[in-house]
C-alpha cells in the first residue's frame, strides 16, 4: 500500500461508476455492496493480492537439544569473532 499512487488511485475512484450505481442502488444494504465491490476492484488494480507459498517441514529426528544446544553455541561464538576479529574468539569459535 505505501508504493500506491494516491493521486491515481483517487482519479480512478472518481472516474468509477461508482456514484451512479450507488445512486440507483435501492437499499442501503445494495449501496454498501456497490461500494465494496467498486472499492475492491480499484484497488485489487493498484495493489492485486499475492498469493506465496510456504513449505512447512517436518522436524529432523536426529536434531536433538544437545545439537541445537551446540550450534547456538558455534555461531554465537563465530560472529563474536567475526565481530572482534580477535585470535582469542577465533580459538573459541574453532574448539565450540
Amino acid at each position: 500500500m505505501k508504493s500506491i499512487d494516491r493521486n491515481v488511485l483517487k482519479e480512478d475512484i472518481i472516474n468509477s461508476s461508482m456514484l451512479e450505481k450507488v445512486k440507483n442502488a435501492t437499499s442501503v444494504t445494495d449501496k454498501v455492496n456497490v461500494l465494496n465491490t467498486v472499492l475492491a476492484d480499484v484497488i485489487n488494480k493498484h495493489a492485486p493480492v499475492v498469493n506465496r507459498k510456504t513449505v512447512i517441514r517436518q522436524n529432523k529426528q536426529w536434531r536433538t537439544d544437545d545439537i541445537r544446544e551446540a550450534i547456538k553455541v558455534q555461531r554465537s561464538a563465530e560472529k563474536k569473532w567475526i565481530k572482534t576479529r580477535l585470535g582469542v574468539h577465533r580459538q573459541a569459535f574453532v574448539n565450540a
